[in-house]
C-alpha cells in the first residue's frame, strides 16, 4: 500500500488539493531544494560557530611560558646547567631531542638508584593555579625504571603547598629513543604566591645492582601556567552560545523537521 504519509504529502508541502499533483510535485521539489540548502549551509557553519564558542574563554588569555626552549634553559642550549640543579649537560646534535644539548642524570646507589634535577622560580597565583609540564626523556644502556615529575610551591611562612598531579602522557622509559611526557598540576587556593615554586624531575631504578651506574637523559622541558577564564570571557561565552541557538533555530525551521519526519 506504500507509505501512508505520501498520500497527504501535497497538503503538507503546498496546501493544495491532490488533483494538481504535477504542479504540487514541482513546488515540493523546489521547496525541498531550498530547505536542503539551508540545512547544508547551517551544518557547515555549525563547527565554526561551536569552535569559536569553545575558544572564547581563552581569547586574550594565552598560556604563560615559565620554562621553555629559550626560557630558563628548558632545552639546555646555553651549554650550562644553571638554573637547573642536579644535572650535567652534554652536547650531541645527533642524540639530543631538540637542538644540540641535553641533560644527563646518573646514579650508582643501591638498592634504589635515584637522581633528580630541579629549579626554583617565581609565579603569580592571579595568573592561574594550573601548571602543565612536558619533557622528553630516555635511558642509557643501563637505565632507570621510571621518570616522574613533581611540583610544589611555598607560602610566605615557608610552608610547602603540594600540587595535585595528573599524569597525561607517560610512555615506557627506554633506551632506543626519546619519549614525550606530560603532567598537569593543580595548586590549591591556599598558595599565597609570595614564595617560590619548584619543578622537579626524578629518575628511579628499583633493585639497582651494586657497581652499575644508571643513566637517564632529559631534553625539551617546558612549564606552562594556564590562566583562569575571566568573568567577562565567561559572560561572552554565554552570549555566543545563545547566538548559536538563535542561529540554528533560524536556519533549521520546524518545517524541515516535519518534512524529514514524513520522509521528504
Amino acid at each position: 500500500m506504500g507509505d501512508p504519509f505520501s498520500w497527504f504529502a501535497p497538503f503538507f508541502v503546498t496546501g493544495v488539493s491532490p488533483s494538481r499533483e504535477g504542479d504540487c510535485a514541482f513546488r515540493r521539489s523546489c521547496y525541498q531544494n531550498r530547505q536542503n540548502d539551508i540545512v547544508v549551509h547551517s551544518m557547515k557553519r555549525l563547527p565554526v560557530v561551536v569552535s569559536l564558542a569553545m575558544s572564547l574563554p581563552f581569547i586574550g588569555a594565552s598560556q604563560g611560558t615559565l620554562i621553555g626552549p629559550s626560557t630558563l634553559n628548558g632545552s639546555f642550549e646555553s651549554g650550562i646547567a644553571s638554573p637547573w640543579s642536579g644535572i650535567e649537560v652534554a652536547r650531541d646534535p645527533a642524540f639530543a631531542s631538540q637542538g644540540d644539548w641535553f641533560a644527563v642524570l646518573q646514579s650508582a646507589t643501591t638498592p634504589t638508584a635515584r637522581d633528580i634535577c630541579f629549579q626554583f622560580l617565581s609565579a603569580n597565583p592571579s595568573s592561574g593555579l594550573t601548571f602543565i609540564t612536558t619533557f622528553d626523556a630516555r635511558n642509557g644502556s643501563a637505565g632507570f625504571d621510571s621518570v616522574t615529575a613533581f611540583f610544589f610551591a611555598r607560602n610566605t611562612d615557608g610552608t610547602f603547598v603540594n600540587a595535585t598531579a595528573i599524569p597525561i602522557a607517560f610512555p615506557p622509559l627506554g633506551s632506543s629513543g626519546w619519549g614525550n611526557y606530560q603532567t598537569d598540576f593543580q595548586l590549591p587556593g591556599m598558595w599565597d604566591g609570595v614564595g617560590s615554586i619548584s619543578l622537579q624531575i626524578q629518575f628511579t631504578k628499583n633493585g639497582a645492582v651494586s657497581g652499575t651506574t644508571y643513566f637517564g637523559y632529559l631534553d625539551n622541558i617546558t612549564l606552562q601556567q594556564i590562566p583562569e577564564p575571566s568573568i567577562p570571557a565567561l559572560v561572552g561565552l554565554a552570549a555566543l552560545l545563545a547566538t548559536c541557538r538563535l542561529f540554528l533555530r533560524q536556519r533549521w525551521p520546524n518545517k524541515v523537521l516535519q518534512l524529514l519526519y514524513v520522509g521528504y
